[in-house]
């Protein structure tokens, strides 16, 4: 009988050559893929690090040039209220302050020197208690007003009065 052994068979031997070379091939494909694969993940990582630095380094940039256009706008806006406040005219009135005759505190003499009544805002600031009112007012033409306790008022050394009317520069003092 004839001995049939797969040992003995080239094309058996060829076939497994064969595939262990095609086996061979395409791992030592795979790894040059992933090398190169694994060498642009690096680079794009690096490639990300620097975008994430030049984020970073424009949002520092925008935070500063922001923080330097609000304080230009801000000087705009009080140079445009310094002008418009130079351009208008003063307050007609006089403001004085004389002590209560029977009553303890101050009274607020108002006297308006113009030739119509004036509607004016009267503001008073206690800078040591923290208190503020506001009040509108009208003085007849060349009229005097006077505001104190009497009138529920009580001006005391300290206080910072201010008297506002539109078109007009506002009148500040200092009771003392």
């Amino acid at each position: 009988m004839e001995n049939h052994s797969s040992d003995n068979n080239p094309l058996w031997k060829v076939a497994t050559i064969a595939l262990g070379m095609i086996a061979a091939a395409v791992c030592a494909y795979s790894f040059m893929l992933y090398d190169a694969l694994s060498t642009e993940l690096a680079a794009a990582k690096v490639d990300i690090k620097l975008a994430h630095d030049e984020v970073l380094n424009l949002r520092a940039q925008l935070s500063s040039a922001e923080a330097q256009a609000n304080a230009l706008q801000e000087r705009v806006q009080s140079r445009q209220a310094q002008l418009a406040t130079e351009s208008r005219r003063d307050l007609p009135i006089q403001l004085s302050f004389h002590d209560a005759v029977s009553r303890s505190g101050k009274v607020a003499v108002l006297h308006n020197l113009a030739d119509a009544d004036l509607e004016v805002v009267l503001d008073v600031h206690s800078p040591a208690s923290g208190g503020h009112v506001r009040r509108p007012l009208v003085i007849d033409a060349h009229g005097l007003l006077e505001i104190g306790a009497a009138q529920g008022w009580q001006f005391a050394a300290g206080q910072i009065v201010t008297l506002e009317a539109d078109r007009y520069r506002p009148i500040v003092r200092v009771v003392s």
